[in-house]
């Protein structure tokens, strides 16, 4: 006979409460895309190089996430904050701030934050750029990387990890124009990160020695030759084909020193 064992309602809820303490907070969250829906475009999308262009960042979050500005006012919040800042790509150079909406505060006394400021529903980032002068004029696809966008809820945040966006621009073929003296700086700076990381990305593969074709041990190298030696048979000589095998006198008497 099997005896039933009933567990009182108590025990059965400590043992619930142990089981979702010990459950990552990470995996309760849902999908990142159902969290935040983030969208960049280029305004124009059509320009010649040289121009200064805007890319709107734009992020649409569900209900019970937000997000925060890229810089805070309290240093106690100073770890809540987004990375915006792109690096340069070969079509388009950073330059100027990050524009920023308004934004919203509260306290958040228990992590010891008087003014801790956050976004909520759509939100909107435009940074200017410059198209490259030096760019290849034709239809492009940009890849606009965003260095950490911190999407969170009341309990935990996603991990934070860089985004990297394909947003399609087409640079014109006229000349390029002259970029405005207030950017020239970045664009220079732009430039020459964009040369080191090139450097960085190339990979030099050390080419293989040569073997000799004289080493014996060689598998590439050309058979050994065979050579004709006389043999009498009844008083004729015949011509007989031996195998002449390369000298390892010297690899003998490594090896008897070796040893």
């Amino acid at each position: 006979m099997v005896k039933r064992i009933t567990v009182p309602c108590t025990v059965a809820v400590v043992l619930l409460a142990l089981f979702l303490a010990a459950t990552p907070v990470e995996a309760q969250l849902p999908p990142f895309e159902d969290s935040a829906k983030i969208k960049l475009t280029f305004e124009p999308a059509k320009a010649p190089r040289g121009q200064v262009i805007l890319l709107k960042i734009i992020v649409k979050l569900a209900p019970g996430f937000h997000t925060y500005p890229t810089s805070q006012t309290d240093p106690g919040a100073s770890s809540f904050r987004n990375n915006l800042q792109f690096p340069p790509t070969p079509e388009l150079i950073r330059v100027g701030p990050l524009q920023e909406p308004p934004y919203r505060s509260k306290a958040e006394l228990g992590a010891e934050i008087a003014d801790l400021h956050y976004y909520t529903g759509s939100i909107e980032w435009t940074q200017q750029a410059v198209i490259n002068p030096q760019a290849t004029p034709g239809d492009k696809t940009v890849q606009v990387t965003l260095p950490n966008l911190q999407v969170c809820n009341e309990q935990t945040c996603y991990p934070p990890k860089p985004l990297t966006f394909s947003v399609p621009l087409t640079i014109t073929d006229e000349p390029p124009l002259e970029v405005e003296k207030t950017f020239q700086s970045d664009l220079q700076k732009g430039l020459e990160e964009l040369v080191k990381t090139s450097a960085k990305n190339v990979v030099i593969k050390p080419s293989d020695p040569k073997p000799s074709d004289s080493d014996p041990f060689n598998q590439d190298s050309a058979p050994p030759k065979a050579t004709p030696a006389p043999r009498r048979i009844l008083g004729t000589r015949v011509p007989r084909y031996s195998l002449r095998l390369p000298d390892d006198s010297h690899h003998r008497q490594l090896f008897s020193q070796a040893v």
